[in-house]
């Protein structure tokens, strides 16, 4: 999605897509940039990995960018009477300018924009026309880097004259986790993300206990990603069930039936090329003698779910991880 200008509230941010911003990539470029930041964070003994591409979103790009935002939001929660908070803060404006501009593009939908998102029916961008109260979520909205990226982005908003407001989800990194949860009774819960799968036993539509956490997949056979994905919920299966539902969220998008579009990016796009339901039994079956029941959402409607958990008058939900998920409400 490219960003649309807005005369003296977003320049610089015309003509450069959301993901160019806001992605945890991107993020760590930005931080790359302002080499004072990056040496005080090295010199408090933050382990930074050292970035292997500035032009190609690659694999091994994406796991080193994973540490960067946490390390901007420590910087920031030292407070601003430390070394090197001033950098941070200038980083994570900036960041909340370009969700701000992406929340005033996703509304007001200007023609330019329209145009090159032709896979996006007009019933979609009247839905965004109708949003009123984001709520934004995911593992970059936690702490104090979160509030600063959503109190800039409502600044970004209010002087765009957009009558929006957004809001940071408590909990932002279990967001989506919280949300897919909701659609099963007792179960199991997944939230498959670009960089972690979160996996939590589900009672009554909540996530309890702990949560399982193990790396995403990577760039796979759509086979290796759903044993990643099965393995993930191996130990929390209950002793005595013989059915098992399993609500997963998926960082990709799916249709009505909860199948994965074909020719999608990112780590779940193999998804698109199988027939997701019993290509899912057959990983189950290599695993575990029980019957796993799956039910598959894109993590951005989970987000929306899980939102309305706690404020029934949410909307539409962005979530900010590894890339940019959205959910919201299409009237009829």
């Amino acid at each position: 999605m490219q960003l649309a200008d807005v005369p003296g509230v977003t320049e610089g941010f015309s003509g450069t897509q959301g993901n160019a911003w806001l992605t945890t990539w991107a993020i760590a470029w930005l931080m790359d940039a302002e080499p004072g930041l990056v040496a005080r964070l090295r010199e408090s003994g933050v382990d930074l990995p050292t970035l292997p591409s500035r032009t190609e979103v690659t694999p091994e790009l994406m796991t080193a960018a994973t540490r960067w935002p946490p390390a901007l939001d420590l910087l920031l929660r030292a407070g601003p009477a430390a070394p090197g908070y001033d950098a941070a803060s200038a980083v994570a404006r900036r960041l909340g300018s370009a969700l701000g501009a992406l929340v005033v593009t996703l509304v007001t939908g200007p023609a330019r924009i329209r145009a090159q998102r032709p896979d996006w029916p007009s019933g979609r961008w009247s839905a965004w026309a109708a949003v009123q109260r984001i709520m934004l979520g995911g593992g970059t909205i936690r702490g104090e880097l979160g509030h600063l990226l959503v109190s800039e982005a409502q600044e970004v908003v209010d002087l765009s004259g957009v009558g929006v407001t957004v809001h940071r989800a408590p909990e932002p990194e279990s967001l989506v986790l919280r949300g897919v949860a909701a659609t099963v009774g007792d179960g199991v819960a997944i939230d498959c993300g670009g960089t972690n799968l979160k996996a939590s036993r589900v009672r009554h539509g909540r996530p309890v206990g702990g949560v399982q956490v193990i790396p995403s997949p990577g760039r796979v056979s759509a086979d290796d990603v759903l044993d990643t994905i099965v393995r993930s919920l191996l130990p929390l299966l209950v002793p005595g069930a013989e059915i098992v539902p399993v609500a997963l969220a998926l960082a990709t998008y799916v249709d009505e039936t909860g199948q994965p579009y074909d020719n999608q990016l990112g780590v779940y796009a193999p998804l698109g090329h199988v027939e997701i339901q019993s290509a899912f039994a057959k990983a189950g079956a290599r695993h575990t003698d029980r019957r796993l029941a799956p039910v598959f959402v894109h993590d951005g409607a989970a987000a929306l779910a899980g939102a309305r958990l706690t404020d029934p008058q949410a909307d539409a939900a962005i979530v900010l991880g590894t890339a940019i998920g959205s959910g919201l409400t299409i009237p009829g």
